[in-house]
């Protein structure tokens, strides 16, 4: 994903997690994420989730990046309430600053995307897989290019 100028990427962990509600009424999850700037001070931002209709599939590509699976916990939201259920999940965070309110000259960090750490979309291989894998291609490198003589 390209960024947009304005835009930059940290790698976050997650804090803390409450259902709430918005100033407009809206029920919304809450997240919030500790990274360290470039300078290494420890900052820490938020993210909110809604649930309509039109937010709703932002929401689940969010929680299935931060590792936990809708479907698999039967949309038990609650369990995301305060609770340990996030805490420690590796992100990467796409932020931006923001003007807040509109034309008031006061501006704050904002998250824009929540994406899965690591990988750059890739599967991680379960670990008798990869054992498996890393077997095969030592095989294979060791065709290609054995090692040379007195050499460990």
């Amino acid at each position: 994903m390209a960024l947009r100028d304005g835009q930059w990427k940290v790698d976050a962990t997650v804090v803390k997690s409450v259902l709430g509600v918005a100033g407009t009424g809206k029920q919304q999850l809450a997240v919030t994420f500790e990274y360290q700037d470039e300078e290494g001070r420890r900052r820490l931002v938020t993210s909110f989730h809604f649930f309509t209709d039109a937010a709703l599939p932002w929401t689940v590509e969010a929680l299935r990046a931060m590792g936990w699976d809708p479907e698999a916990n039967n949309w038990d939201v609650l369990s995301l309430d305060d609770t340990d259920v996030l805490k420690g999940r590796a992100v990467v965070l796409v932020l931006e600053e923001e003007e807040y309110p509109e034309g008031s000259g006061q501006f704050h960090t904002k998250v824009r995307f929540v994406n899965a750490a690591g990988g750059a979309g890739v599967e991680r291989l379960a670990p008798e897989e990869a054992k498996a894998f890393a077997a095969d291609l030592r095989k294979r490198l060791m065709r290609v290019a054995p090692p040379k003589a007195g050499a460990r």
